[in-house]
C-alpha cells in the first residue's frame, strides 16, 4: 500500500467522526448549572459524556442554544471514538473546542487527532463534517505535524 493510500485512509477515518451519530447520551459531572433564560446548561468538574460510539472527557461542557445554531463548548477535551466492537478507533484532544450542531468542529490549543500510530498535531484544527474538510493551523514558528505509518 502506498503512502498516499495510507494518508487517504487516515483522513477518511477522521471524516467519519460525528458527535451526532449516537441516539442516547449520558453526561456525568460534579456540577450542573441550568440557565433556562439563556437556554444554557453548564457542566463542570470531571465531565464525562458517553454515547454508543464515543466517550468525551472534559473539565467543562456547555450546551448553548443559539438563534442560528446550537453549540457545545468544551474545555480540556479528550474524545475517544469507539468502533462497533467497542475498541478505540480515534482519539482527539485539545485545550478548548466548539462543536456547532450543523457540523463544524473547532479545536484549539495542543490539538492532536490520532488513530494509533497515525496522527495530526496542530495548534488549531477546524473540521467541517458537511463539506468533509480538515484545516490544521500552527502558530508562531511551529509547524503542523502529520505522522503516517506505512503498512509493511
Amino acid at each position: 500500500m502506498s503512502i498516499n493510500n495510507i494518508i487517504i485512509l487516515f483522513v477518511i477515518g477522521l471524516f467519519n467522526f460525528n458527535l451526532l451519530a449516537a441516539n442516547i447520551y449520558t453526561i456525568e459531572s460534579k456540577y450542573l448549572t441550568i440557565l433556562a433564560s439563556q437556554e444554557k446548561m453548564h457542566y463542570r468538574g470531571n465531565v464525562v459524556l458517553t454515547a454508543s460510539n464515543f466517550i468525551i472527557n472534559s473539565s467543562e461542557l456547555e450546551f448553548i442554544k443559539k438563534t442560528r445554531e446550537d453549540l457545545m463548548r468544551f474545555t480540556n477535551l479528550t474524545i475517544i471514538q469507539l468502533s462497533k466492537d467497542k475498541k478505540q478507533k480515534l482519539t482527539i484532544s485539545g485545550d478548548k473546542a466548539e462543536y456547532f450542531i450543523k457540523g463544524k468542529f473547532i479545536i484549539t490549543g495542543n490539538v492532536k487527532f490520532s488513530d494509533g500510530e497515525n496522527s495530526i498535531q496542530a495548534q488549531k484544527i477546524t473540521y467541517n463534517s458537511v463539506n468533509r474538510t480538515i484545516e490544521a493551523v500552527q502558530v508562531q514558528d511551529k509547524q503542523v505535524k502529520v505522522v503516517i505509518k506505512a503498512n509493511e
